[in-house]
Order: C-alpha cells, then sequence, then structure tokens
C-alpha cells in the first residue's frame, strides 16, 4: 500500500507544481505551456516506466538543443550567393553588414564560375602553400574582376566540387592582410575571394549536429511515446475514494 500511495503523492504534487508555476507566470490554471505539459506527461519516476519516461524526456529536450546548434553553424557556414558575370559587368557585392549593437561582420560569399588554373600562381602564406588563380564566368573579359585564393588541398577540392566560397575582399582599399591580395595580381577595382576552409568546417559540422540530434531525438521520442502506451496499458493501482460517512 506505501508505494501506491507514495506515487499518488508524487502526481499531486506534480500537478500542484504545474498549478503553481502558471499562476506565478500570471497564466490561469488552465492555461499551461509546453514544458509544463511535457513534463506533466512524464509524470512520477516510480518503476521502470517512469524511469523511461523520465530519461527520453531528457533526451529528447537535449538533442532539440543540439539540433539547434546545428542548424545555427550550418546557416553561419552558408554564404550569399554571387556570380562571377555579374562581378564583371559592374555588379559590386554587399561586404559588410550592420549590428545594433556589436560591430560589423563580414558577409561569406560564393562565387559561381570557373577557375583559370592555367593563370594560377603559387605563393606562401604562414609555411602553407596556397594558390590563387582568376575565377572568371567563361565570357571573354580584358581583366578578370574576381580571383580565388586557397591553400593547395582546398584550392584542389573547391575545382573538383566547382564550388568557390570564403571572404570576399576588395583590392582597393585592402579589406585582408593576407598574402594573397598582393601575390593575386587582382586589379585596383578587383576582389579577391579568400578560402581559409572554415565555411566548409562550419557547415560539415552543423550537417553532423543535426543528423545526430534529429536521430537520437527520434529514438528519444519513440521512447517516450512507448512509455506513455505502457503506462495507459497497465490497471490503476491507485486507492479508491472513500465513501464519506458524515450523513
Amino acid at each position: 500500500m506505501a508505494a501506491p500511495l507514495l506515487r499518488a503523492g508524487l502526481s499531486s504534487t506534480n500537478a500542484a507544481r504545474a498549478r503553481t508555476i502558471g499562476w506565478s507566470m500570471g497564466r490561469p490554471e488552465s492555461d499551461e505551456g509546453l514544458l509544463d505539459v511535457f513534463f506533466a506527461l512524464a509524470g512520477d519516476r516510480g518503476g521502470r516506466g517512469g524511469q523511461l519516461r523520465i530519461w527520453s524526456s531528457i533526451a529528447l529536450l537535449s538533442m532539440a538543443v543540439v539540433t539547434a546548434f546545428g542548424g545555427f553553424a550550418f546557416w553561419g557556414g552558408t554564404p550569399a550567393a554571387v556570380s562571377a558575370a555579374a562581378v564583371e559587368r559592374g555588379y559590386r557585392p554587399h561586404l559588410y553588414f550592420r549590428h545594433a549593437f556589436k560591430p560589423d561582420e563580414r558577409y561569406a560569399h560564393e562565387v559561381t564560375g570557373h577557375v583559370e588554373n592555367i593563370d594560377s600562381v603559387a605563393f606562401d602564406d604562414g609555411g602553407v602553400a596556397w594558390r590563387c588563380a582568376p575565377l572568371v564566368s567563361g565570357r571573354t573579359v580584358a581583366q578578370p574582376r574576381v580571383y580565388y585564393a586557397a591553400s593547395e588541398a582546398d584550392y584542389r577540392r573547391a575545382r573538383a566540387e566547382h564550388r568557390f566560397a570564403g571572404l570576399l575582399n576588395t583590392v582597393s582599399p585592402p579589406t585582408s592582410q593576407s598574402p594573397a591580395m598582393s601575390a593575386c595580381g587582382a586589379p585596383a577595382d578587383g576582389y579577391v575571394l579568400i578560402d581559409d576552409g572554415s565555411l566548409r568546417r562550419w557547415r560539415e559540422a552543423g550537417r553532423s549536429l543535426v543528423t545526430i540530434g534529429g536521430v537520437l531525438g527520434a529514438i528519444a521520442l519513440v521512447a517516450f511515446l512507448y512509455s506513455l502506451l505502457r503506462q495507459s496499458a497497465e490497471p490503476s493501482t491507485e486507492p479508491a475514494a472513500s465513501a464519506d460517512p458524515s450523513p
């Protein structure tokens, strides 16, 4: 008899806590929040079913946070798109965007086009071999306006994937102190797209976190729903209310 009475007491305590939270936040008792309903469904911790509900709910909320971080990382590694042809026609991309409470930040760009590997130049940047080449649209131009610079490994990968992304810099005034700004030989009104591999790493990390959070979150959700179905199928062990002996 002690165990059923204890579980009944815990259930009533959870209900009272949910009512208290609702009133403390200025909401009527019937207007419960999502977390209130979620943890009310989790119920008490008695037995294997209760333990499964508690741990699966914790895992589900944790994976939701992991998935949110992964989405943010993937979004941070997704650059703005601009074509080499548009720059060759005179379009000037926006390199910065403003914040209300922090300094201006750089736009990452992906420039569509292809590199003229025959005109590439190799240079050293901090002991690492880099390569820079004109990034053109394919039409005949007097002088390329965009140059792509990356380490040898990232340069070969970008050529194989046909994807050129990084931080776009103006030559005059220079917006970077990288050796690529002078090594590429870009014109004064041109741009140098510097790819240090960080955007790719952000996207890969974000994709991995979203995948992990989604898969484990789905498993936790299935376990949580299974525990609820198992709870509803179990016979109630709470003592029946005694009749009022008063006349």
